[in-house]
C-alpha cells in the first residue's frame, strides 16, 4: 500500500477523475434537441404531442439546458414534436394563457393542453419539462397497451370491426411506441384488414 507523497497524489489524481462532468451523451457526444421555431401564425406539423418552449429571450434560448437534453432528444426521435414559441409572439402566448408566467413549457395533445411545467423564480428547471414529457408519454404508452387489449377483447366477442379500429389508433403512433405499432400491425394482417 501506499505511502506518504505517492498516496496524496493518487487521491488528487482520483479527485480530479470523479470531478470531471460527464457528457450528456455519455460517449463524448452532446445531443441537441430538434427544437423548431414557430414562426407567428404558423402552425405546427401534426403530431401525437407538442411541447411547446416559450423562453423569455432569445438569450434564454440559446443558454438552456433544453436545448441540450438528452431526455428530450430522445423523446424528439419517438416523434414528440418539439416546438419554441417565440417571446414576441405575443397572440399564441395570449391564446395558450401564457402571458406574464414565462419562461414556461407546456404540452398538448392536439389542441388540448396536458401538462405545464412554469418557472420557479424565473428559471425553468429542465427537469420538470423532461419528467412532465416523459409522464405524457408514458400516459399514452398505457394507453396503447390499454386499447391492444380491448382489441383482443372486442375480437373473442366477435366484435371485428370495433378491434380494427382499435388497432389501427395503436398501429397510428408506431413511430413513439414501435412494439405496440407492429403488435397492431400483425394483428390487422391476421384480419387483412391494413389499409
Amino acid at each position: 500500500m501506499r505511502s506518504g507523497p505517492a498516496r496524496i497524489v493518487g487521491l488528487v489524481v482520483i479527485a480530479l477523475f470523479v470531478s470531471i462532468p460527464l457528457s450528456r451523451a455519455g460517449d463524448g457526444h452532446v445531443l441537441f434537441v430538434p427544437w423548431k421555431v414557430l414562426e407567428p401564425g404558423v402552425n405546427p406539423a401534426a403530431a401525437m404531442l407538442t411541447v411547446y418552449w416559450i423562453p423569455s429571450s432569445p438569450d434564454e434560448l440559446r443558454k438552456s439546458d433544453l436545448v441540450t437534453s438528452r431526455t428530450l432528444a430522445l423523446l424528439a426521435a419517438r416523434c414528440v414534436n418539439m416546438q419554441v414559441i417565440r417571446a414576441d409572439d405575443l397572440a399564441r402566448i395570449e391564446s395558450l394563457g401564457a402571458a406574464g408566467h414565462l419562461p414556461l413549457a407546456l404540452i398538448l395533445d392536439g389542441d388540448r393542453e396536458i401538462a405545464r411545467a412554469g418557472n420557479n423564480g424565473g428559471t425553468l428547471r429542465l427537469s420538470d419539462v423532461e419528467n412532465m414529457v416523459r409522464l405524457a408519454v408514458d400516459r399514452r404508452e398505457l394507453a396503447c397497451d390499454a386499447l391492444l387489449d380491448a382489441a383482443k377483447q372486442k375480437i373473442a366477442a366477435g366484435e371485428r370491426p370495433a378491434a380494427i379500429e382499435m388497432y389501427r389508433k395503436v398501429f397510428d403512433q408506431r413511430c413513439a411506441f414501435p412494439r405496440q405499432g407492429r403488435e397492431a400491425q400483425r394483428a390487422l394482417k391476421r384480419m387483412r384488414a391494413m389499409r
